[in-house]
């Protein structure tokens, strides 16, 4: 469970803007022997990519995450302006 507030911030230091956030974070992990909560620090990329810290009462944790959902939408998105683009052509809408 990742709780989070972003702040994203854009950085035009190269011919593409690289877009950049942070987060602070709240995880829950069942882990054994450990606190079940613990707090850190994400830092997103892209608003695709995200990697992680977070201390569990002196156990350090990381974490990659990649939002999968964001390929499959850009697929779509793909896919209908293509399709609605042969439809025209072929006089079909």
């Amino acid at each position: 469970m990742q709780i989070s507030y972003y702040l994203s911030v854009p950085c035009t230091c190269f011919e593409q803007p690289i877009v950049f956030g942070f987060s602070l974070t709240s995880l829950y992990s069942d882990r054994p022997g450990i606190d079940d909560v613990g707090h850190g620090l994400t830092l997103m990329f892209w608003n695709k990519y995200a990697v992680g810290y977070a201390n569990h009462d002196g156990a350090d944790g990381y974490f990659i995450s990649v939002d999968l959902l964001k390929g499959i939408e850009d697929v779509n998105s793909k896919r209908s302006s293509y399709s609605s683009k042969i439809q025209k052509v072929l006089g079909l809408n």
